[in-house]
Order: C-alpha cells, then structure tokens, then sequence
C-alpha cells in the first residue's frame, strides 16, 4: 500500500482503497451476474417451449410433446426478461 492510502497495479495504475470503490466494483458484478441469469433463463425457457410444442430436440426427451412444458418455459422465459430488464436498469 503506497502512503496516499492507494494500492499499486503495475507501473502507472492505482486503485483507492476504500469501500465506496469496492461496493462499487461488487455491484457491477453483481448487475452483470444478474442480467446474465436473466438471459440464461429466457434462452432454458425457449428450449423448453419448443420442447413442449414438439418442434426441436424429439429424440427421446421426455417433455417432447408435453403442453405443460411449453407453459413451464413460456413462464420462466418471461421471468427471465423481468430479470435481466430489473438488472440492467438498475442504478450502480
């Protein structure tokens, strides 16, 4: 730690240390994790429709063909927008 309370990276950088800066870099993170689970969720929730509705992945699956598997993925790709909408807009 250099004596102006920063710790050095490399030659020309430094980061304050403190825990505004840290909190800062937690929750960019953490907005980013966010936002990405929200976009696995709605791509899980197509696969799941198309499944439900028999129209991709029919060897052998069990939820080919199933209506209550194209509702179950119609519902978590909806949650997965609300998701990945909340996180993106949220302030840092």
């Amino acid at each position: 730690m250099a004596s102006d309370g920063t710790i050095a990276y490399g030659l020309h950088s430094s980061i304050p240390w403190g825990s505004a800066t840290l909190g800062k870099l937690f929750n960019v993170f953490m907005q980013s994790v966010s936002t990405l689970l929200g976009v696995l969720m709605v791509c899980l929730g197509g696969i799941w429709v198309l499944q439900g509705l028999n129209i991709a992945f029919l060897e052998g699956s069990f939820m080919a063909g199933d209506p209550q598997w194209a509702l179950y993925g119609a519902i978590l790709a909806l949650v997965g927008i609300g998701q990945a909408v909340w996180s993106a807009r949220r302030r840092n």
